[in-house]
């Protein structure tokens, strides 16, 4: 008997917390992304490595 009531206590709250992790996100909804261009600020000089690849990141 003593079991059985630890035993409740313990996965009662845990059964709640699972329900609300399942519905939560459900009534989250975002915004569309992107709304708008995204402007992406590369602060190195240009033609090195971080540019390069900040161009290639750009176009996608």
């Amino acid at each position: 008997m003593k079991n059985s009531k630890k035993l409740q206590r313990l996965c009662l709250p845990a059964l709640a917390g699972a329900l609300l992790a399942i519905a939560a996100p459900a009534t989250v909804q975002a915004a569309a992304f992107p709304e708008h261009a995204i402007k992406l600020v590369v602060p190195w000089s240009p033609g090195g490595a971080t540019d390069v690849l900040g161009r290639i990141l750009a176009k996608g």
